[in-house]
């Protein structure tokens, strides 16, 4: 039927493609039935009410395939096609308004989603669909929540809720509850942004709907990744990407990846970081991913920056300002866009030493983020590199503020990450206002807890840092174990820059540099990990290695992260067959 062209047959071929389109749909098999739905459109009558209703049942499906696919401009054109067949007092009107408004949303045009959304809600109410009136509160309040209208999205939800529960249907209930997760994780409390996300996922579970669930997951991912714990964040990374593969949905994939490159960035992953990166990128820009892309040209230009390839960094920052409408005057503000990209202009400067430029770069992201109450931005990355360029601006007294910010942030929110940036900012200014010794101690704390989490590329920043500290003070001895652990990882990340001031604080020690390459198999092991290793293979549990070796047990296992990557191994039973046979051949 697909193949005929006869004029008696056409009529029938445009019933079946419709119905196999329509099947395809469901299964999420997205290809298959955008392939089947165009060809239903191609044969069905050009006159007469058969044609009509083939096109009026295909066309919203079609756009659906589309929107599925990412391809939210084509989707968008075939919106306004349905919406022109169907009248202001049809039922369904509030619903084609509620997607033609999300794909304007999608298309990065928030204030004419807004008003697509607002007459649609205006709609539902009139026609009495008070399913379709909680439908369109939801895209309402995500739009307000993305240009930073959080009080007005959670007055938005708060009907919404009520209204799902009376109407005694799960799958709107897990909408509602995944929006109000959502908003929560951007305004806080982050208490309530679990709560809500559980409760979505146990509802998305019960009816069956991957989307509501990916999107719940992601959000606790978000919250766990920006506080800081990142094997937790690397396990709900896990999750949400299966949840995408699933739904055989590449938007999804891109929204994953977003949090995979940062997850790389931290962990000193960076290879890997770069190639995700470089094939997100590309995938959002064939897309149209307005929202997204802007993120992901960020935290990939945050490697480059760690390796010194500043050229191509500001390709991707450039691009990144260009996207979320930065170099626009009057331009609507996306919070989610545009905060991430102030950070990532905030890093460019600070690597090209520009700090005055950097410091008018955060503030502005600052001013956004808190100005909206998105604090978990500020905390994240923001408040951080703004208080580094002040301190190398020379504007102590701004920086130590900047610090005591990231400490009351941290407190309301049980942020870990923020205390150790407090911890380290504090330390610095310690070391600016002379008194060193001190300093030296909270260094320690700062660099030992971002171990941790783990942030390898800060951690070993701060340790340089701590390194010369020490050297001042004459402890010589522990200056050079300081830099030789940041040699370790510099030269592992290949962050030149940094591994050219390593050296030369070597050289300024009267002592010379190790190998600028990092040795490969156990050899490649620092100290330190070479003693948790061969504690692994006498069967000591972490618990068990951390007391022996004074560390609390999370570090032990974050050392134990860091081998495993280093030597391409998943388990300790393969650990302890290469530390026994490194030890015999030693011998």
């Amino acid at each position: 039927l697909a193949r005929t062209d006869a004029p008696g047959l056409r009529e029938k071929a445009a019933v079946y493609m419709a119905a196999a389109g329509r099947t395809a749909l469901e299964r999420r098999a997205d290809h298959e039935a955008l392939s089947y739905l165009r060809s239903a459109l191609e044969r069905a009558p050009e006159a007469g009410a058969d044609g009509a209703r083939i096109r009026a049942e295909v066309t919203p499906q079609l756009a659906r395939a589309h929107q599925h696919l990412g391809d939210f401009e084509a989707a968008g054109t075939l919106w306004d096609a349905a919406l022109a067949n169907v009248p202001a007092e049809a039922v369904e009107h509030a619903d084609l308004r509620r997607a033609r408004g999300m794909c304007h949303f999608w298309c990065g045009r928030h204030e004419e989603a807004h008003e697509e959304l607002v007459a649609g809600l205006a709609a539902a109410e009139r026609s009495g669909d008070r399913a379709a009136a909680v439908r369109l509160r939801i895209a309402r309040a995500h739009c307000l929540q993305e240009l930073g209208r959080g009080k007005a999205a959670a007055e938005t939800l708060s009907p919404a809720l009520e209204l799902a529960e009376a109407l005694g249907d799960p799958g709107l209930q897990a909408r509602v509850h995944r929006a109000l997760a959502l908003l929560h994780v951007w305004i806080g409390p982050p208490e309530r942004a679990q709560q809500h996300a559980e409760r979505a996922i146990a509802l998305a579970r019960r009816v069956g709907d991957l989307s509501i669930e990916f999107w719940a997951r992601w959000g606790l991912a978000v919250v766990t990744g920006m506080r800081g714990d990142t094997e937790q964040l690397a396990r709900a990374v896990e999750e949400v990407n299966q949840l995408a593969e699933t739904a055989r949905s590449p938007v999804l994939r891109l929204w994953t990846a977003d949090m995979a490159i940062e997850l790389a960035y931290f962990r000193g992953e960076w290879d890997q970081g770069i190639a995700i990166g470089n094939k997100a990128i590309a995938l959002a820009r064939s897309l149209n991913q307005r929202t997204l892309l802007p993120r992901l040209l960020v935290w990939t230009s945050q490697i480059h920056l760690g390796r010194g390839q500043l050229d191509e960094a500001k390709k991707l920052v450039d691009e990144a300002v260009a996207v979320a409408g930065l170099d626009k005057p009057g331009a609507a503000v996306d919070v989610h866009q545009v905060v991430p990209v102030y950070i990532g202009l905030a890093y460019y400067y600070v690597g090209l030493g520009d700090f005055r430029d950097a410091i008018a770069a955060a503030e502005k992201g600052r001013e956004i983020a808190e100005g909206t109450g998105y604090v978990l931005w500020a905390m994240h990355r923001l408040l951080p590199i703004l208080g580094e360029a002040y301190l190398w601006a020379g504007e102590i007294d701004k920086a130590a503020e900047i610090g005591r910010q990231m400490r009351e942030h941290s407190l309301k929110v049980d942020h870990r990450l923020g205390h150790a940036w407090a911890d380290t900012c504090e330390a610095l200014v310690m070391w600016k206002r002379g008194n060193t010794e001190a300093s030296v101690a909270l260094m320690r704390k700062g660099a030992t807890a971002l171990e941790e989490i783990p942030m390898m590329w800060d951690a070993a920043r701060l340790r340089r840092q701590l390194a010369g500290r020490l050297a001042e003070l004459g402890a010589v001895d522990e200056a050079l174990t300081e830099l030789r652990r940041t040699h370790e990882v510099f030269s592992r990340l290949g962050a030149s820059l940094e591994l050219e001031k390593t050296r030369m604080q070597f050289r300024d020690l009267g002592c010379r540099p190790p190998a600028r390459s990092v040795a490969s198999g156990v050899a490649g092991l620092t100290a330190r990990e070479l003693e948790v290793a061969r504690l692994v293979a006498k069967r000591r549990s972490n618990k068990a290695i951390g007391k022996e070796l004074d560390m609390s047990a999370r570090t032990a296992s974050t050392h134990l992260s860091n081998i495993y990557q280093k030597l391409g191994i998943r388990s300790r039973g393969e650990l302890a067959d290469m530390i026994r046979e490194h030890d015999v051949r030693s011998r």
